[in-house]
């Protein structure tokens, strides 16, 4: 949804990572074929239950003939995750990238209960905080509740 030509609608909250959260990352496949590839790991800045921002120094393609795998854990949770990096821009000496999970519905639900045990480690005294985005988690929910009921 545009809003205007500066601002984009996000329907999913992303949650900023400054306390070092690191993930793994390696090739998962290129034009569909399954590649080994070792890992590096990266510097996450923020993570969503859809995608993540993280920086580097190796570049990496944006497209979606190239997928990643993500190892990324968030308090007690750890994620094997699937993605396509979306944009790449060059910071400094690093890459900074977005890139965009492809979990099920499942999946997305549990990266956002570990997001939001997260956010009440970084911040324990901010309950309100808390408080706000369990109700957006739970608006996301009930929609996607309602749309696979409509097939």
């Amino acid at each position: 949804m545009k809003l205007n030509k500066d601002f984009t609608y996000r329907r999913h909250v992303r949650i900023r990572l400054s306390d070092g959260t690191q993930a793994k990352i390696s090739i998962y496949n290129v034009f569909g074929s399954q590649v080994q590839s070792g890992e590096i790991t990266v510097d996450v800045h923020n993570v969503s239950p859809i995608g993540m921002q993280f920086a580097t120094h190796l570049r990496f393609p944006v497209s979606n003939d190239f997928a990643i795998q993500i190892k990324l854990k968030l308090a007690d949770w750890e994620f094997a995750l699937i993605g396509h990096i979306e944009w790449r821009r060059k910071e400094d000496n690093q890459f900074l990238y977005g890139c965009s999970f492809l979990p099920d519905h499942k999946t997305r639900l549990a990266i956002v209960r570990a997001l939001n045990d997260k956010l009440r480690l970084m911040s324990p005294q901010h309950v309100r905080i808390h408080e706000l985005y369990q109700r957006v988690s739970d608006m996301d929910r009930y929609w996607s509740n309602q749309m696979d009921a409509r097939g």
